[in-house]
């Protein structure tokens, strides 16, 4: 991971930051790196005698501690926004050329900081605090997926009319599938009393790092309202208090075989299909998506599609 001071001086706390929008860094300025493994810290910390919880730190360039001591109180220490024209943000940003991961920080959590060891004429163990307040501090998030080399580069947007065999859905902001139910104006008139899509999981095991990276826990089913806007099914019921235990869409095992563990995902959509085959409603195009509290997130899921086998069912009744 490397550290860079921003270049943008119109970066402030009372601006929401889009995730998909970088920020402007000075990358001839980096004022630090360290190398860390991908794990939770385990060891706690002693400084001066202090004991500190395990955290991740990232040691700063001496030549950035000693300029940042040269700042006078009639310059950049006058006051906070003078400090902010000398200092308007720092990046922390990974070095993604080597190795790769994903890390979840408690950023807003009252102990980010950037610490200032240093001494004077009296004490040579002296420490000035930083502090990260997200109620007082700019702050933003970037985040991109690169999926040139991957096995699902070559699957993305390739707007196949007969669909593709494999799908792959990741997590926002990731991959997502749009599903075509075909040919469903031309089934006569009858009641569907029962309709059910079922997702199943192809599992490579090891060779597809798929005994490493987990699957989402729920996936969400949608219909596109125009080519830019989606809705819920009716069979999702009202947003607000949605009927998601009969709606379906939870990660089911249904084989779990040492590192080819298999899971399903399964919606009831009988309404939405009576609706669209009674003309209704448009037999739009469904789209298929992880679904997770976290903004953005990482599960994966590789599944049949088009021939494919397993391949995406649809059992009514």
């Amino acid at each position: 991971m490397k550290v860079y001071k921003m270049n943008e001086p119109s970066f402030k706390m009372d601006t929401t930051y889009l995730y998909n929008e970088p920020r402007t860094i000075d990358l001839s300025k980096q004022i630090g790196n360290a190398t860390i493994w991908p794990v939770y810290p385990k060891d706690s910390l002693s400084i001066y005698g202090t004991k500190y919880a395990p955290q991740l730190r990232i040691p700063l360039s001496p030549a950035f501690g000693q300029e940042l001591l040269q700042q006078r109180a009639d310059g950049a220490f006058k006051n906070d926004s003078a400090f902010r024209v000398w200092l308007n943000g720092i990046a922390i940003v990974p070095d993604t050329t080597n190795g790769r991961t994903m890390l979840y920080t408690k950023i807003n959590n009252g102990e980010t900081r950037m610490t200032v060891y240093y001494k004077n004429s009296e004490k040579d163990s002296i420490m000035a605090n930083f502090k990260f307040d997200a109620n007082s501090s700019g702050h933003a998030h970037y985040f991109t997926r690169n999926y040139t080399g991957t096995e699902a580069a070559s699957l993305v947007n390739t707007n196949n009319p007969l669909g593709d065999n494999v799908v792959y859905i990741q997590e926002a902001p990731g991959i997502y599938t749009n599903i075509q139910i075909p040919n469903l104006n031309d089934v006569p008139n009858a009641v569907i009393n029962k309709a059910e899509l079922v997702i199943t999981e192809i599992n490579s095991g090891s060779a597809g790092r798929d005994d490493l990276f987990q699957e989402p826990n729920r996936l969400m089913l949608r219909r596109y309202l125009t080519h830019d806007s989606l809705g819920y099914l009716f069979d999702y019921g009202n947003p607000s208090q949605p009927e998601a235990e009969y709606f379906g869409g939870n990660k089911i095992v249904i084989s779990d075989l040492g590192p080819f563990k298999v899971v399903q995902y399964k919606f009831n959509i009988a309404r939405h299909l009576q609706l669209a085959q009674q003309k209704k409603i448009e037999n739009s195009v469904l789209r298929l998506e992880g679904w997770s509290s976290r903004y953005i997130d990482l599960p994966r899921l590789k599944a049949g599609g088009g021939s494919a086998t397993p391949r995406p069912t649809l059992n009514s009744g």
